[in-house]
């Protein structure tokens, strides 16, 4: 894996994590206008559903925390796994390299004991 592929893994992740944080923000604005809609009436069963909108969003935020931390663990993950990809990508090309060199060596050392044919 290159390293475009890596950070373009690693931008994903990060526009993920600010995707589901941009949500969370706007579920807490629409909390407050709810709450400042709800504060101007004095109706009780208004102030019930407003605590179990704002339940249900502190739940919702939490999921989508757990979500990112999710994402986070996993673009971790993937990072390691390329650097390990790379790893063994450049010690196979030091081992074609050093196969190589072997080769053209011994193609040397089997010319000098060739019979010419006449």
């Amino acid at each position: 894996m290159n390293i475009k592929t890596k950070l373009l893994l690693t931008l994903t992740g990060l526009t993920v994590s600010t995707v589901l944080i941009a949500i969370v923000v706007l579920q807490v604005v629409a909390t407050d206008r709810s709450e400042q809609a709800l504060i101007e009436s004095s109706d009780q069963q208004m102030i019930s559903v407003r605590e179990t909108m704002k339940n249900q969003i502190a739940a919702a935020a939490e999921e989508q925390s757990a979500v990112s931390e999710e994402i986070n663990k996993s673009i971790v993950n993937i990072t390691e796994i390329s650097k390990e990809t790379a790893n063994g990508t450049e010690q196979t090309t030091i081992a074609s390299n050093d196969q190589a060199r072997l080769a053209s060596e011994l193609k040397t050392m089997v010319n000098q004991f060739k019979v010419g044919s006449s």
